[in-house]
Parts: C-alpha cells; structure tokens; sequence
C-alpha cells in the first residue's frame, strides 16, 4: 500500500503540496515585460493554444509542475482525480471477476461460468467500463489545437452523458445554441447514443440471466436425475409414503436455490455501484491530504527554520492525518448503520 501510495503521489506530482520539476515544464511565460506591467489583471491566463506558452509536449510522466501555482490547480486536478480513481476501481473489480473463472474451473462447475461469470462481466463492462472507454475517449480527442467539435470548450460533461444513458435522454439536446453554431455536440462522436443504448439494454438482460439462468439449470439437471434414477419400489416390496415427503424436501431445495441466487444477483447489481461509488475515496482522502498539508504549511512550516521545528510539524502533520483517516473510515462506517 505504500508503495501504491508512492506511486499515486509521482502521478499527481504532489509531494507535500509541492512538485518537482524533474524533466522541465511545458509553459512558458508569452508575455513581455511590459505586457505584464501594463496589465490591470490580477493572474494572467497562458493559453495552450499559443505557442510561446505552450510547447505542444505534455509533460513525460505525472502531472506538470507548473499546475502547482495556477488558480485553476483544484478544479483541473479535481477532474483527473476523479477519473483515475473510477478507472483504477473498475479495473479492480473486473480482476476479481476474472478470478471467478479459476474457482469454477477448480471445483469443476463449468455451468457457472455461463450462468455467472458472462452476464457479471457483461454488466460491469457494459455500464461501468463503458464510462471508463468514455473517460479515455475524452482525454485522447479534445485539444485547445483543435476548432470546431473537438476543440477544448466543447468537451461534453461524461457526468451528464452517463446520466442521460440510464434515463434514455438526447444529450445533444442540452447543447447551448451558442456551443451548437460552433459545432459543439453533446456526444463524444456519431453513433454514440444508439451505442450506448444496445449496452444499456445488455446490461439489463444480464441481471434476469443472473437472476434464472442457474436455478432453472438446476431445477432441470434434478429433474433429468430423477427420472434416470432406478424406481424403489418392486411387486414385492409395497410402495410407502416417502414420495411426497421426498417431492417435499425437494422442493423446499429448490426453493433455496432460488433465494440463494436472487440475494447474489442483488449484491453483485448493487455492489457494483457502491463500490465504484466507494473508490472516489481515493480522490476525496487525495484532496483533503493536499489541502490539509497547503494550509499548514503555509502559516507554519514557511517560518520555521530549526530542524527541531521541523521535526514538530511532521510530527503533528502524521497525527493529524492519522485522524482524518480515522475519523473517515469511522464515518464510512457509521453511514451504512444510520441508513
């Protein structure tokens, strides 16, 4: 976990709210001195488009440096953040079910792989790994250097996308007219919103095959066993009553088996939104440390120069953020409980 933790840290380039400007920034400052002191502008805005603030190269691996002291750091940081966290937890969750298939295999329950293994992957990919193509799609086809649809103001909201997707709305239908005459869309490209809902409707299908593909297996597979099995019964040896005791048990069995597979197919529907609900926790732990560390070390570590200072403000930095994942997880916790 450290190590994972290390390495989240070179991506966001964020080391205790500083960077390190290890292979050089991209940007430049375009502007004269005079063009900077003639100004009545508080920030000046470096445009990419430009390219005497913006080289064309982003930056070989992590986040720019320069992003550290741009008014727009959070907004922008918040953004990627938040896609990677989605990205890293449905990966995890589509390496689980992958593992699924050893465990079948293993204890020779081949059926179970077309039962449960195909429609839990299809659901997943189908609507969470849909958005997880959606968030690649966005970063790979918008630019500044580009005009017209796929130029960096009309990058369409995935957040509204993906809302529109489950309740069957046009997205381009929520296109300013101002965007729409410079040839903004509401999707990322043609066909998308016939696409989307083909996986729409998949993922649907996936929960009834979850739901009564396997207890009606089962229910055949017993059936077929009892009709091959011998009679118990001779012209010397007098039918009892065991029958309709054993039709019973059997069917209070299969009853079972049907429950059994309706509270799986709920938990795995319902889990595979909490938990990619849950893994925004890496953005939201991520903000809050960078947050906390900017303003401490603003009022107090910047005064200070002893090392014994120091050694005082690190100490009450691991302190305090062991309480804010104590107190975080305490509150993950009680969240459930209290609904």
């Amino acid at each position: 976990m450290g190590i994972f933790s290390m390495y989240t840290g070179i991506i966001y380039n964020d080391i205790f709210s500083k960077s390190l400007n290890i292979f050089g920034s991209s940007w430049r400052i375009g502007f004269t001195e005079l063009e900077i002191n003639s100004t009545e502008l508080e920030t000046l805005m470096l445009p990419p488009e430009n390219a005497s603030c913006y080289r064309g190269d982003p930056y070989p691996f992590g986040f720019d440096p320069v992003w550290q002291i741009t008014e727009n750091k959070v907004t922008y940081q918040n953004a990627f953040k938040m896609k990677l966290s989605v990205l890293l937890g449905v990966a995890q969750m589509v390496f689980g079910v992958a593992l699924s298939v050893f465990n079948y295999v293993n204890f020779r329950q081949i059926s179970d792989i077309f039962t449960m293994f195909l429609p839990q992957m299809l659901f997943l990919l189908c609507l969470f790994g849909w958005l997880c193509v959606l968030c690649l799609l966005k970063w790979s086809m918008y630019s500044a250097s580009y005009d017209g649809r796929y130029s960096a103001h009309c990058a369409p909201s995935l957040l509204l996308i993906f809302i529109n997707m489950f309740l069957l709305k046009d997205s381009d239908a929520e296109v300013d007219e101002d965007d729409a005459k410079s040839g903004c869309q509401g999707y990322l490209f043609d066909g998308q919103r016939e696409l989307q809902y083909g996986l729409l409707a998949l993922g649907v299908i996936c929960i009834p095959w979850m739901l009564l593909v396997k207890p009606i297996i089962i229910y055949r597979q017993r059936k077929a066993a009892a009709r091959a099995a011998p009679l118990p019964h001779t012209a010397a040896e007098p039918r009892t009553s065991d029958a309709p005791a054993a039709a019973h048990e059997e069917e209070e069995e299969f009853s079972e088996v049907c429950i059994h597979q309706a509270i799986h197919t709920v938990e795995y529907v319902l889990g595979s939104i909490s938990h990619t609900a849950s893994y925004l926790r890496l953005w939201a732990l991520s903000l809050a440390h960078s947050r906390e560390y900017l303003i401490d070390r603003q009022p107090v570590l910047l005064p200070w120069s002893h090392k014994y200072e120091i050694a005082f403000f690190f100490t009450v930095l691991i302190f305090s953020t062991y309480c804010l994942l104590f107190m975080a997880n305490l509150i993950v916790l009680f969240l459930p409980c209290s609904s």
